[in-house]
């Protein structure tokens, strides 16, 4: 009798509310901070930091797409899955910014400083979902299906 080990799929959607979660609280952060003018000495009207933010979440949530995709395959495809979404992030919120900035729609270059915080703290909250899945992931593919003992790293399948 042979044992069938269900690979365990990426949890794109518990990622994908996690990092809108964590996207509203960086946005209302950075909006919080241009409105009380921390940020403010060229005057940024809050409504361009919600432009970037947005260009941002569309970002991550394209670049959790791959990761979810090749997931199923194994430990090595969602690394290269992770690395997939990075580059699709970078190019579309470079893109998004530089539209926006052409277009007129950005009027004030400390919108980079509230989309690098926004960015960065979403960057956190990806990589957190991802290495815990990796970690799960990994340790299930050093399980032996027919050990009693389904803890021990010992034996490799």
């Amino acid at each position: 009798m042979t044992t069938q080990r269900i690979e365990p799929s990426f949890p794109f959607l518990q990622a994908a509310i996690g990092l809108t979660l964590a996207w509203g609280v960086s946005v209302g952060v950075m909006c919080w901070l241009v409105s009380i003018n921390v940020l403010d000495s060229l005057h940024t009207p809050v409504h361009e930091v919600l432009r970037i933010a947005v260009t941002i979440w569309i970002a991550m949530m394209v670049g959790l797409i791959p990761v979810a995709i090749l997931g199923p395959w194994g430990v090595l495809p969602t690394v290269w899955g992770y690395f997939l979404g990075s580059g699709a992030r970078v190019l579309i919120t470079l893109a998004g910014y530089s539209i926006l900035k052409i277009s007129g729609y950005l009027s004030s270059d400390l919108v980079v400083l509230a989309m690098v915080g926004i960015y960065v703290i979403l960057l956190f909250v990806e990589v957190g979902y991802i290495s815990h899945y990796l970690w799960h992931k990994d340790f299930l593919d050093h399980v032996d299906p027919g050990s009693t003992l389904a803890g021990s790293r010992g034996a490799v399948a």
